[in-house]
């Protein structure tokens, strides 16, 4: 053998010994072509490489599809496979179309969009071109499927396909002109690339105009049913982690593919790209399982997601940096890609099916930012990491700008045309059957399953089997299961059924043994059973009411209804009468029950007697319509009487509304007690009541007010004459609790409808009017309206006006009557009387005084007088002592001390010179305040003195329980011409001495009763006799004249 070698071997020497001659001649001819055949093998070469890495790349599909099919549930599985082979399919031809054309046909136009018309259907490429198509038509794919996993399980097919057919031919191509417009040859369109834009394999270009397309779809389209409640998010984790893990592994090896050809060439950069992607998906899948680590379950989507987003982050600048930012990078991309994804979905709770936003577009923008952060600063384009980064920024930010927007405008656009979303029914039976009527293992089993528990169970629905299927065993045994437990079912109903019907006998036989309610069986129309409440009820025994119709114990009007409501009274009320015992219609509610007794349907009636109801409404509408003290009606009542009264008169005849007030009623309170005020109420109430027809009205209106309303008269006459006869039988003696006889007193005030007003509120107006001037006439008698009394209530309202300015005005005038002292013969004092003087007018006491009382006018112009009584005391009279009448208003009122302070003070007069005159009213009025107030007076030095002693009510203990400077015996005494009235006068005099208090007689006249009053010891006398009121000065003009004089000089004579 070595022999047969060196043989051949020499013989190879020799022949090329023999042949370098020609070979050196020839060199020369072929040097030529050899250069041209290594330019065409290493393009031969290149376009192998980029076939091979497209080739990977296609590969990514089967990864996409293997990712989402594991990650939705089976029943979803065939409908997203479907939507990864079609959306590849129409992309494809779409790209191929116009796309490809858009992305890197030169711009011709101001759009920045490509527009070479020879790329347009590839109608004119050569074989470089065509290499070049076939690498990026796949990255075309790459985009459009990534809305797929995005949207899963929800989105229908047809609405799908048109989304990425729009996606493929138009988004993503726009987008990829601006960015790598000038890979084919220069474009003004290309202004990102122009400005230094670096996107290597696509970070931005592929992944991230995919991913926020795929967010604009996810914000419209809505979650799937069930994904947020209230609640956490709910978790769908898809049905095979296996599947989407191993879909992982496809991706991974398609990356290298995917970031390798990307250099369109097999040139020696490629193993370092390959390692840069190797790195950096493997950093990003063990970030996102360390993510997982300290949080409970290590769930397998963080950790595909995560490797993902690693790869997504590197393919923008895997080219350009080292392995350690590569394995940054990869991390980076990882981390964020998880947290955004947890964000949107925890947060914003986005449903996104397999995290495609934060894998590819979150992640995306990291790689296009990272890398002018992290790759050498020699080798950026932009000529420094600030100038490349604000490129970076920039063209990310119009990324997601163009591909989110103009998704949103997409997506409503085709929803106004295509439904976008599976029916909810579709969706829960799942798209596999719902579009492609396909089954995957179990999953129609599962649908049918979820749609029986979500639906209202009736029993006898069970699931078709079909002959042949690979779940046709399981069918059948999940079929046999729901038989036995719905025969289970069945006997557990029955026996709680029999269990219930048991109790509920029981049970209406202990309630029909106890209830006081009446309660009856009924079936078949017969009363089967009854309780003692319904014998009791109905006069009888229960057996008399065992057989009997219903309808038989109602009142004959309601038999016909007791029939329906029978029929159709389930859980009903009723109102019936029934006749019960004796013959007695009584008032009954009725409640019906329909229930199951021993296997029959039987009515339950419950009768309850409402007599007792009825009763107490009856009482109750009483009480509120009628006074409790007098059972008159009151106030309400009346009204609705009269009204009616006045709307069904005869226009032939009259009816009188009279209005009475009992005299004086205060003061039989005051003396005698509200018990004795209680039985004058009740005795006044009884005589009108027996004083007037059937068909007439006495009402009370409150306190002390009573009304009659007088009907069908024929003459005003008769009314007057009832109010003649109503004051006479009012008048009559009654003997009071206390022993006391009274004759009680009333005025009357009428009028007549239609004659006097035919409204009622203005009847009851002029009857009150006509009352008032009863009143005024010195009461204890009747008025009938006249159309004067009105003018008069007018005059006074004007009075009331005018008073109220009267002290504003200086209208108020004080006159003084002189006090004389007998045994000194002088002037010891003056009584100041008020007057008014209205416009020019003096207006006497009598005619204001009682409407400054009633309006309480009274106590500013109380305290007015003080003060200028004072003022003239001090000023005009000499410092004499002035005596000021205080009505019992002003005297109770809170500042009549400070009145009489601020008086004194202003003036200078001395207390002692200033006497307050009070009636016994005051002392009536709250005697305990009236005390304490008498005692503040007392302190501050001034006089008080007891006017008009003797008339009224009073009683001679004021005398000894009041200490009094003064006693004013009133004029009625002094007048008075009787020897007992004298007897009287005598009395108060010594008891007055005994006191020490001094008794001034008023009203003194003539000299008769001078002398008399003399005589019996009273020495200070006041009256015309001496002098009328006079004005201050006048006044003056009297002391100084001596004019007090002359009557003492007519008794000397």
């Amino acid at each position: 053998m070595t022999g047969i070698l060196w043989r051949a071997l020499t013989v190879l020497i020799a022949l090329c010994g023999t042949g370098t001659n020609a070979l050196a001649a020839s060199a020369a001819a072929t040097g030529a072509h050899t250069h041209d055949r290594v330019d065409s093998l290493s393009a031969t070469m290149d376009m192998m490489w980029v076939i091979v890495a497209a080739t990977l790349v296609m590969m990514m599909q089967i990864g996409f599809m293997m990712i989402e099919a594991g990650t939705v549930r089976t029943k979803n599985a065939i409908s997203v496979a479907q939507k990864n082979m079609l959306d590849f399919a129409f992309s494809t031809v779409a790209f191929g179309a116009v796309g490809f054309g858009l992305a890197f046909g030169a711009s011709r136009f101001w759009l920045p969009i490509g527009g070479d018309s020879e790329l347009f259907f590839l109608s004119h490429i050569s074989p470089t071109t065509a290499t070049f198509f076939i690498f990026q038509v796949m990255f075309c794919g790459t985009c459009a499927t990534i809305v797929s996993g995005a949207v899963a399980e929800r989105m229908r097919l047809r609405a799908y396909i048109l989304l990425s057919v729009i996606l493929s031919g138009v988004v993503y191509p726009v987008f990829t002109q601006w960015a790598w417009g000038n890979a084919l040859g220069p474009s003004a369109g290309a202004f990102l690339a122009n400005a230094g834009f670096v996107d290597f394999a696509g970070s931005t270009v592929v992944h991230a105009t995919g991913g926020w397309f795929a967010l604009a779809a996810c914000l419209i389209i809505g979650a799937r049913e069930g994904r947020f409640t209230e609640g956490p998010p709910i978790r769908i984790g898809g049905h095979s982690a296996v599947l989407s893990s191993a879909g992982a592994l496809f991706l991974f090896v398609g990356w290298i593919g995917f970031n390798g050809g990307s250099t369109l060439a097999a040139s020696k950069e490629v193993p370092g790209i390959v390692l840069n992607t190797i790195l950096a998906g493997s950093a990003g899948g063990a970030v996102g399982y360390g993510m997982t680590w300290f949080k409970g379950a290590m769930l397998p989507e963080r950790a595909v997601n995560g490797m993902i987003g690693g790869l997504v982050a590197i393919t923008a600048g895997c080219h350009l940096v080292d392995p350690l930012s590569a394995l940054i990078l990869g991390a980076t991309g990882s981390l964020v890609a998880n947290a955004a994804n947890h964000f949107l979905e925890t947060r914003l709770r986005i449903d996104d099916a397999v995290g495609a936003v934060g894998v590819h577009g979150v992640a995306g923008v990291v790689g296009t930012l990272g890398l002018a952060v992290l790759a050498p600063a020699e080798a950026l384009p932009a000529g420094s990491r600030m100038a490349q980064l604000l490129v970076q920024a920039e063209g990310s930010a119009l990324n997601m700008v163009w591909s989110f927007g103009i998704g949103v405008v997409v997506i409503l656009g085709v929803r106004t045309f295509l439904a976008l979303r599976a029916t909810p029914e579709e969706e829960a039976a799942g798209l596999n059957a719902a579009e492609h009527g396909a089954r995957l293992g179990t999953d129609h089993l599962q649908a049918k399953i979820e749609m029986l528990l979500q639906s209202d169970f009736h029993g006898g629905e069970r699931l078709t089997v079909e002959v042949g299927d690979d779940n046709e065993l399981l069918t059948t045994s999940l079929n046999t299961l729901m038989d036995k437990l719905e025969a289970a079912e069945s006997a557990r109903s029955r026996q709680a059924k029999s269990t219930r019907s048991f109790e509920e006998t029981q049970r209406l036989a202990a309630f029909g043994e106890v209830a006081s309610e009446c309660i009856l069986l009924i079936h078949d129309g017969r009363i089967r059973s009854a309780n003692a409440a319904a014998a009791e009820l109905f006069g009888c025994s229960v057996e008399e009411l065992i057989e009997r119709a219903p309808a038989e114990l109602v009142h004959p009007d309601l038999r016909h209804s007791m029939i329906g409501w029978l029929e159709t009274g389930n859980d009903a009320l009723q109102h019936a009468r029934v006749l019960g015992a004796h013959g007695l219609d009584i008032s009954v509610e009725l409640r019906f029950r329909q229930i199951e007794l021993d296997g029959h349907e039987v009515i339950v009636l419950r009768m309850t007697d409402l007599s007792e109801r009825e009763e107490a409404q009856r009482q109750i509408y009483h009480l509120a319509m009628h006074d409790p003290l007098t059972d008159l009606p009151n106030r309400e009542l009346f009204n609705r009487k009269l009204r009616s009264a006045l709307a069904r008169r005869p226009e032939t005849m009259l009816t009188a509304l009279l209005l009475i007030d009992i005299d004086r009623f205060k003061d039989i309170n005051d003396l005698h007690g509200h018990p004795s005020g209680d039985t004058v109420l009740i005795a006044v109430a009884e005589r009108l009541r027996d004083s007037v027809r059937g068909c007439d009205t006495v009402a009370r209106l409150g306190g002390d007010e009573f009304a009659v309303v007088y009907t069908s008269i024929s003459f005003p006459n008769q009314a007057l004459d009832l109010a003649y006869r109503l004051l006479q039988s009012v008048s009559q003696p009654l003997v009071l609790p206390t022993g006391t006889t009274i004759h009680p007193r009333a005025s009357i005030g009428l009028a007549i409808c239609p004659l006097d007003a035919e409204d009622m509120d203005v009847l009851c107006r002029n009857a009150d009017m006509a009352l008032y001037a009863a009143k005024k006439r010195g009461r204890n008698g009747f008025q009938r309206y006249k159309p004067e009394m009105g003018r008069l209530q007018h005059l006074r309202r004007e009075l009331e006006d005018d008073l109220s300015q009267a002290v504003a005005r200086n209208e108020l005038e004080l006159y003084y009557q002189p006090r004389i002292d007998m045994q000194r013969s002088e002037v010891v004092g003056f009584e100041a009387l008020l007057r008014w003087n209205r416009r020019g007018v003096l207006i006497s006491p009598v005619d204001f005084i009682s409407i400054a009382e009633e309006t309480g006018l009274i106590v500013p112009i109380g305290a007015w007088a003080i003060r200028e009584a004072c003022r003239a005391a001090m000023q005009d009279l000499g410092g004499t002592c002035i005596s000021v009448n205080v009505s019992a208003r002003q005297f109770h009122s809170p500042q009549l001390i400070e009145s009489v302070t601020t008086a004194l003070a202003e003036s200078g007069l001395p207390p002692a010179n200033l006497e307050l005159e009070i009636t016994e009213s005051v002392l009536i009025d709250e005697d305990d305040v009236a005390g304490r107030v008498l005692n503040e007076l007392r302190k501050l030095g001034v006089g008080v003195a007891l006017d008009d002693f003797g008339t009224g009510y009073s009683s001679l203990s004021y005398l000894t329980r009041f200490a009094f400077d003064t006693i004013k015996i009133d004029r009625s005494f002094i007048q008075a011409e009787d020897e007992k009235t004298w007897y009287v006068i005598r009395s108060v005099l010594n008891m007055s001495a005994g006191l020490g208090t001094a008794v001034v007689a008023e009203g003194v006249e003539t000299m008769a009763q001078l002398d008399r009053l003399t005589a019996e010891g009273c020495s200070l006398i006041q009256g015309f006799l001496f002098s009328k009121p006079l004005p201050a000065d006048q006044a003056v003009q009297f002391v100084n004249s001596g004019a007090h004089l002359a009557p003492l000089t007519r008794q000397d004579a």
